[in-house]
């Protein structure tokens, strides 16, 4: 396995033939994303982590197999419940997902999940990006039914803030779709923990 980080993603080969699967609404976004980031049209500009097959580039694209995507983008808080001042400032895990020919895999180790090492490698590579003193915040959002994220995220110390009030096209406010995962600041990016929430 190479973990490595596209800072500058727009064009990069292998996300053309990178495929998390169409049947899952998290699956879709992913995949939208990942086209936009191939494109260039990413709303917020977005660093890519990539979870590589350790062995011999493929020739016409001169990159080795795409495992799996994770994107960061630096945030402010924007969320209730976090007991932080709402302009702080953080990061933001945008998507994780595995290309469906790695699903359900393990690493070389034989133990370790390719969505596991992405999130470390996210973790580590954010700590770096905040000058490697203490660890920020990080938040992200996953679907209350996505069965391979919440306890993912629960285990790398994510806490569930739940759907947060949010104001639609018209003006309106309701709860988000999606739940508001939280981790507070000062938690190394090494550290896990069992599963809390997402049981």
């Amino acid at each position: 396995m190479v973990c490595r980080v596209l800072t500058h993603p727009k064009g990069f080969p292998s996300f053309l033939q990178f495929c998390c699967g169409k049947d899952r609404r998290e699956e879709l976004e992913v995949s939208l994303t990942i086209h936009n980031l191939w494109a260039g049209t990413t709303q917020v500009q977005q660093i890519a982590v990539l979870l590589e097959k350790d062995v011999s580039v493929i020739p016409h694209t001169q990159e080795r197999p795409l495992i799996g995507v994770c994107t960061i983008a630096e945030a402010q808080v924007d969320v209730q419940g976090t007991g932080l001042n709402p302009q702080e400032h953080g990061a933001l895990i945008g998507v994780i997902g595995t290309d469906l020919t790695y699903r359900k895999h393990k690493l070389s180790d034989g133990k370790t999940r390719p969505a596991v090492a992405l999130v470390t490698g996210a973790l580590k590579l954010i700590e770096q990006m905040f000058g490697g003193g203490t660890m920020p915040f990080v938040r992200t959002n996953v679907l209350p039914t996505n069965e391979g994220s919440r306890p993912l995220f629960d285990e790398h110390c994510f806490e569930d803030l739940g759907r947060p009030m949010q104001i639609n096209e018209h003006g309106v406010k309701q709860r988000a779709d999606n739940l508001a995962l939280f981790r507070p600041p000062g938690i190394s990016p090494m550290q896990k923990r069992q599963r809390t929430w997402s049981k």
